[in-house]
């Protein structure tokens, strides 16, 4: 189904290898996390081609489930999926699931913003972004089974960037700040085509609460909330809402 020349084809990878349930309990699956999932199909066409071209998440994934679904589950069944959330009287579930089903999506999000900031890129194009920045630091790679490797979508973004050469045109909101979660509350903070000066964190009353010349930023001390975090970097200010 995925031999076609202008079709991407996205193996899945293991993300998770727990899921946590309505009930609080939690769900413990049978694979290692940061591998290639062990489904996952691969293998080299007669022309030459070797499939999958990446890997994405899809092992375990927690999305939502379509409410005609669960109308028929049991109350029993409903209590084990994975995240219950009621809106207006009416109760809405998120399942976990695994399969490249889960992992295409994953993928095609992550392209459909390339494409937001370059909508000219071809599926060759798109391809070759793709494989050479995929993550490979995985302890199974070169597994064929993860084809380049997994989808990075952090430095996909910046080589699209890079190569539409946004930094050397003038448009509105030239310079984007982009934050690459790195840990638990810990982010790295870049702005494309230019060099980070300093990076302050502010409470919504305006006090000051963290500071940095660094990119890294270490939010674990800060009590849970919203601030606002400003960059200062060399073609200018930045200013957004975290």
């Amino acid at each position: 189904l995925a031999c076609g020349k202008n079709v991407i084809a996205v193996g899945a990878s293991n993300s998770r290898n727990t899921s946590p349930q309505v009930d609080g309990g939690i769900k413990t699956y049978n694979f290692k996390e940061n591998e290639v999932a062990y489904f996952s199909s691969y293998g080299t066409l007669d022309d030459g081609r070797v499939l999958p071209h990446f890997c994405a998440p899809g092992n375990m994934i927690v999305a939502p489930i379509s409410t005609k679904y669960t109308e028929r589950y049991s109350e029993e069944a409903l209590k084990k999926l994975a995240v219950k959330n009621s809106i207006n009287g009416r109760d809405y579930y998120w399942i976990s699931e695994c399969g490249t089903s889960m992992a295409s999506p994953h993928a095609a999000g992550v392209i459909a913003c390339w494409l937001q900031a370059d909508s000219s890129l071809t599926v060759n194009e798109i391809l070759d972004i793709a494989q050479s920045t995929a993550n490979t630091s995985y302890a199974d790679y070169p597994n064929p089974q993860w084809g380049a490797g997994n989808i990075n979508a952090y430095a996909g973004m910046k080589e699209v960037l890079k190569r539409a050469g946004v930094g050397d045109v003038l448009v509105e909101n030239s310079y984007k700040m982009i934050l690459k979660t790195i840990g638990p509350r810990q982010f790295e903070v870049d702005v494309p085509n230019s060099e980070i000066r300093d990076v302050q964190i502010f409470s919504m009353s305006g006090q000051m609460v963290f500071s940095s010349s660094s990119k890294i930023i270490d939010a674990s001390s800060l009590s849970v909330g919203v601030y606002l975090i400003k960059v200062l970097h060399s073609k200018g200010a930045l200013i957004e809402r975290i």
